[in-house]
């Protein structure tokens, strides 16, 4: 069993709940400097997620509460985050795109931001881009300041990532607003201003070739690395239980699944999920966001012959563990026809409520009222 987080893992997790940060700022005299950072993001009480990440790389696996944030969701709810947060110059932030140059990002959203991501590392390092020195652009050079077009083109970057696509038009029109107000900064001239641009839009176009081409990639048949799963669906996954008793036909309907949830611009990914477990499955619009996805392996023996035998080999963190030991069991018990017998269908309730309990899910009927339905179904059964 794997106890710490392999490269892939970190890669699936990474693509789950994770950010390549970038962020202009102002150094003394006039000139600006640019800060690149790779976080990770759970919510504070899967803070362990993070503590494997930082353990996984060598740091020190302690979460601060200096790395726990409050965010609020598109619905104005608080989330209480744990972030952890590697600058790349940190050795720990230097081991991370050493994993990433390996094992590029899979999620065609994060592959675009980690494209983005090193064209501006490249930049930080070198302040210059080779593109200046190509046949379209060396001749409008002239004597105009390299570096503040360079960092025009890097603002426009950093303001056209996979995100920028999910906002609302007022959110896009003030995040223009704060994009035109960080070049407004470097106070270029126009002409300057018009070659950053231009570099900006050439380097961002190559960058959607890239994802483009992933894209097809993914479609094409890709199966996906057991490590990678993992980590996509401890930040992107859950597992379901559902459990409907009709006493009256008599009926029972107990439905046990595996979900990895993608917004619509990664949805090739979820097709590669698909590609993996040999084309079981469903992919659909999720019913409660408007622009996501959601891969659905449903069914007793799909469970049983793929995932159970996937995350057999993993230790998870404390809370998503206990998720899937209960949910494992649950599994079980129905592939063995337990649920068929009083004594069986009772525990069954009994996981499947200590499972609702871990997760965000609620249930409109309480257990008493789950097992009074049982024992009437089977009261119902045996008179028929």
């Amino acid at each position: 069993m794997n106890e710490k987080y392999a490269d892939l893992t970190i890669v699936g997790l990474h693509d789950a709940d994770g950010s390549f940060e970038n962020n202009l700022s102002p150094r003394v005299g006039k000139s600006y400097g640019l800060k690149q950072r790779i976080s990770f993001s759970q919510k504070t009480s899967n803070s362990d997620v993070i503590a494997k990440v930082y353990e996984a790389i060598g740091e020190d696996p302690n979460v601060t509460y200096a790395t726990r944030t409050v965010r609020k969701d598109s619905e104005g709810n608080e989330i209480n985050e744990s972030k952890g947060v590697f600058n790349i110059t940190s050795p720990g932030g230097q081991k991370l795109l050493a994993i990433f140059e390996k094992n590029p990002p899979l999620a065609p959203g994060k592959f675009r931001d980690y494209l983005i991501f090193l064209k501006i590392c490249s930049f930080k390092e070198t302040r210059e881009f080779e593109e200046l020195n190509s046949i379209s652009f060396s001749s409008k050079l002239k004597n105009f300041d390299r570096d503040k077009i360079g960092l025009i083109s890097c603002i426009w970057l950093m303001y056209h990532n996979a995100q920028s696509f999910k906002y609302s038009a007022a959110e896009r029109e003030m995040r223009a607003g704060e994009m035109n107000d960080k070049i407004t900064q470097l106070n270029p001239l126009q002409e300057e201003l018009a070659l950053g641009l231009d570099l900006g839009k050439s380097c961002l176009g190559l960058i959607e070739e890239k994802q483009k081409n992933h894209e097809i990639t993914l479609e094409n048949n890709l199966k996906l690395h057991n490590d990678y799963m993992v980590g996509m669906f401890i930040g992107d996954g859950w597992f379901f239980i559902y459990i409907k008793i009709d006493p009256d036909k008599p009926k029972i309907k107990i439905v046990v699944a595996l979900n990895i949830i993608q917004s619509t611009d990664c949805i090739q990914l979820l097709n590669a999920f698909q590609t993996t477990f040999d084309g079981k499955g469903a992919i659909v619009a999720d019913s409660a966001k408007k622009a996501a996805y959601v891969y659905k392996l449903e069914g007793v023996k799909n469970c049983v012959q793929y995932v159970i035998p996937l995350f057999n080999q993993y230790k998870f963190s404390s809370t998503k563990q206990k998720q899937y030991d209960l949910f494992r069991e649950v599994v079980l018990l129905l592939n063995e026809k337990k649920h068929l017998t009083p004594e069986g269908l009772d525990k069954v309730i009994e996981l499947a409520y200590k499972f609702s309990a871990l997760s965000q899910g609620s249930r409109t009927v309480t257990i008493e009222e789950q097992k009074n339905l049982a024992a009437l179904y089977f009261k119902k059964r045996n008179n028929n």
